[in-house]
This record gives structure tokens, sequence and C-alpha cells, in this order.
């Protein structure tokens, strides 16, 4: 199996989701890996069809497994096929699909989130293995919560006495780390009546630009950190402080995607002029979003604390905000408590509203210290890789929760890449043939 040149033709797939602007990705990337599997000796388990919540749109999740002559531990590989969209006004070097090799470097679209790990997942197992259950369970949805494929995969793996006594995934690490935890995320959804008013001045407009601190071109929720980050959005809601707001645009349309940029239209009253119509309830939900950082929510301290991003704003008939929020949460009433906390601030300066809570995700907690975590630190590093810490990483939620959920250890190390979700995503050729030999190694320790 040549692992680059499948690699490759997996990027090429587009198999983007985006539920809200109605974009969900057909069958053929889940099609081409089911016939590697199968080529390579592996099962494939049957699943139920999977629709997403809400939709009548169909997720296309993969399972499949390679058993031993000899009795041993089942060991899931955990990925995903699915990947984010490319904005039509995103910069590429590279075609965004092409699967470009320049060196050491694949690029393109999921090349480093997760198709990479995907790849290695199957060259790690061509061959026939000695002993033991070998299961790779791809989703179809992770990107977005995994609610549509993942619950189907874990009632059909005990279903078929096939639930794992650990799993690894192998979601992309920038800095060789076998992440044991993960902050939870919470996705609230504000609606608020439009209010108009008048202001005596002049119509101006000021741009705000999402940056972060390391150079990253990311633009994810899970990636910024209040306090080293400039998330635009929060940045033009200080700038709106006691300014009549006309309007604000915010690039996003993904509830996990950080504006690129925020432009805000105002009335700069500081100068004579005449009298424009500007929307009170927007310039106060604005001031509201310039304190959202002050706020005591019910997390916990964590490595990368808390990300509160306001992506989404639509303005029609009324207006409708989206934030996601990363952070390690107090208890599962915590995705509620916040909810209520944000609005209340809202009220304090005089804005009434409604939330809903669109989705939800517990934070992932594994020992670092238990058997798995430091067994795979173990592997690694004989194996050449430098593991620079075993703990909590940066990033979103993953697939690994809805089992760690149920008491099977879940840990992941995934190939070197940089800029996923973002321009210019690419992947580590080297590190997926490290990742293979590791995957092997842990493997055979394991079982």
């Amino acid at each position: 199996m040549d692992v680059v040149k499948f690699l490759s033709e997996m990027v090429q797939l587009d198999s983007s989701i985006n539920p809200n602007e109605g974009v969900f990705p057909d069958s053929s990337t889940r099609d081409l890996i089911a016939k590697m599997a199968i080529r390579l000796g592996f099962e494939q388990l049957p699943l139920r069809k999977c629709i997403y919540p809400k939709s009548t749109m169909e997720i296309y999740p993969l399972v499949v497994y390679k058993k031993g002559p000899k009795e041993g531990k089942k060991v899931l590989f955990l990925g995903h096929i699915d990947v984010v969209p490319v904005p039509e006004d995103e910069q590429w070097d590279h075609a965004a699909f092409s699967g470009t090799v320049q060196d050491d470097l694949l690029y393109g679209r999921g090349s480093s989130d997760m198709k990479g790990g995907v790849a290695a997942f199957f060259k790690a197992f061509e061959n026939k293995i000695d002993a033991g259950t070998v299961i790779i369970a791809l989703s179809g949805d992770e990107e977005v919560g995994g609610m549509a494929s993942m619950p189907v995969i874990v009632d059909t793996l005990r279903e078929n006495d096939l639930l794992p006594d650990y799993v690894i995934n192998a979601e992309p690490s920038r800095n060789n780390i076998i992440v044991t935890q993960r902050r939870g995320g919470t996705w609230l959804r504000y609606t608020f009546p439009r209010l108009k008013s008048t202001a005596k001045g002049v119509v101006r407009k000021q741009e705000f630009k999402s940056i972060q601190s390391n150079g990253s071109q990311t633009l994810h929720s899970s990636a910024f950190v209040l306090g080293a980050d400039i998330h635009a959005f929060i940045a033009a809601a200080k700038f709106c402080v006691d300014r009549p707001v006309i309007s604000v645009h915010s690039t996003s349309i993904k509830e996990n995607a950080v504006p690129e940029t925020v432009t805000v239209t105002y009335v700069d009253d500081s100068v004579e002029g005449e009298s424009i119509e500007y929307d009170r309830n927007l310039s106060r939900m604005m001031t509201a979003i310039a304190s959202i950082g002050s706020l005591h929510l019910p997390i916990i301290p964590s490595k990368f604390g808390s990300s509160i991003c306001p992506n989404i704003l639509k303005i029609n008939d009324n207006i409708e905000l989206t934030i996601d929020i990363r952070a390690m949460l107090e208890s599962p009433e915590s995705h509620r408590i916040m909810a209520d906390q944000i609005l209340d601030n809202f009220k304090r300066v005089g804005l009434e509203g409604s939330v809903e809570i669109t989705a939800s995700i517990d934070p992932v907690f594994v020992d670092p210290q238990s058997f798995l975590p430091q067994k795979l630190k173990e592997v690694a590093e004989e194996s050449g890789m430098r593991i620079i810490d075993v703990g909590e990483k940066l990033g979103g939620a993953s697939d690994t929760r809805f089992f760690t959920s149920i008491g099977i250890p879940g840990v992941e190390l995934g190939p070197e890449g940089k800029n996923e979700h973002g321009p210019n995503e690419f992947v580590k050729i080297s590190s997926i043939h490290k990742l293979v030999e590791i995957f092997q190694r842990i493997y055979h320790e394991i079982v």
C-alpha cells in the first residue's frame, strides 16, 4: 500500500460538512476507504443509516475490523472522514483539494485533520495480525459534533461484541502531545429584537481582524485563547462601547469558525451631522460582548483556560448571535448555567432576549499516569518520536469522548501538521510514516 498515494486520493475528494449552509459530503470518501480496507483484508461492519439531526441528510461513517488467529485485546483506531469547508475567498498556494506533495509536505483540506491519521491506520495494519482485534472506526460528522454517526458506531460495536478495550485517535498533533484531556464545548444561540433609534453624526466603518499570537492561520474557536489571541468580534465589541451601531458583519458562517474579519458600521456622533438611523439593541449587544471575558463562568482551571467566541451574527427581523465556548466545565449543568449567565449580562445593559443551547459537549479526562497513555509514550519514544507532554491539548472536542464517557480509556496521537481548518493546511509525510511504526508497536504491546 502506497500511503502517500492513498492519502492524496482521499484529500482530492471534498468531504466538507456545514449543516448551517446545507453542505454535506457524499459517500465517495467512505467508499474509497472501504475499498482499500477490503483489499487489505478487513471486514466491514454494517451500520444502520445515519441521518444528521433535524435534517434528511445522510452521513457516511465506516467501521472495519481484522481479527488475529489468537485471542487478545480489542484496540480501536478512531478517526473521521469529514472536513471543514473551504470558503470561496480563502487563498491557497495549492488548490485546497489537490493533495499536492511538495518535499515532505502533503497539502490539502483534511490532509492533517484528519485523513493523514486515517492513512496511517491502514498502512499500519495492511498485513495479517497475530492476535487480538484491530478495529478502525471513522465517523462522518466529527467536525460538527459527531452526533449523527458516533452513537450508531458505539451501539453497533456493542451489538457485535466489538466494544474496544482501548481507543487511539489520530487527531493531528502539532507538538507530539499524547492527549488525555480536552475542554468541553458549548454552542449558544441568542435572539434579540431589533430596536430602531436615531443619532446625529456621520456614518463610518471600521474593520477588525482575528489574529492568533502564534501566527497560525487556523480560524477555529478551539484554537483561540482569551488574553493571548485577538478575536475580531470581541475587538469590535470593545470599539463599539458607547457608539450607536448601524450594522455589524461577521465573515463566519459556521459555529466553530472564528470570523476572519468583523466590520462595524456606526454613527460617529462626535462630529456635527445629520440624523441617522441605528439599532439600539445591536449597540447594546456589542457593549455586553465587550465584557464577556470577565464573567465568572462555572469552569475549572486548565492549561489553556477558556475560549469564548462570538462567531456568527445574522440580522434580519431579529438579531441572532451564536457563541462557541471551549472550557473545562465544573459539571454537566455548566452548559445551562453559562447560557443563563451570558443572557443576564445582556440584560445588564438593557437588552432582553432568549437563548438556546444548540449543542453541548462535556470535557474529556483520562488519567495521564494510567496504562494506555504511559505505554503509548514509551512506544513512541522508543520509535524516535519525542513526546513533549501527556495531558491537555489546545483543540476542539473529538470523538474520543464517546468512549471515555462509557469508561473506555482513549488517547490521541496524530501526525504533525499545521493550519487545520485554515488555508494551506498540510501534514508532514515523515510523521505519518513514524505513526505507522508507533501504531504497529503499541498494538502488539497491548494485545
